[in-house]
């Protein structure tokens, strides 16, 4: 199966040690982990902070578009991350399963069938 990692980067310092050890334990079970720690930077990648972020997210959804995984898989603290919201909404509205990890296992997040789009846009 193919996942995509989403979870809180933007001020969280642990950021690249807690998507790794997603990636790790996820590869470990032969799955095709899509980790944005180590995609190339993007070209366009000039500016403010929030510049920077909009580059960053327009990449992202960018690759989600285009590798379309089996599933995003969300990181503990997403419901913090705009980036990740955007994330989920992207990946629902093209038709990408969310699951979310919880401790060694992924769940997937049948409530984002049932939510609507405006909620979790909050």
């Amino acid at each position: 199966m193919k996942i995509y990692l989403s979870g809180p980067i933007t001020n969280c310092k642990n950021s690249k040690e807690l998507f790794k050890g997603a990636e790790e334990l996820l590869r470990m079970r032969g799955h095709e982990v899509l980790n944005p720690h180590e995609f190339k930077e993007p070209d366009d990648l000039q500016g403010s902070k929030w510049i920077k972020w909009t580059c960053w997210m327009k990449h992202d959804l960018t690759i989600i578009s285009a590798e379309k995984p089996d599933m995003l898989v969300l990181l503990p603290n997403w419901q913090e991350s705009m980036g990740c919201k955007v994330e989920v909404l992207h990946a629902l509205n093209i038709g990408v399963k969310v699951g979310v990890l919880r401790g060694d296992k992924v769940y997937l997040h049948h409530e984002m069938r049932r939510r609507r789009i405006e909620e979790i846009a909050k």
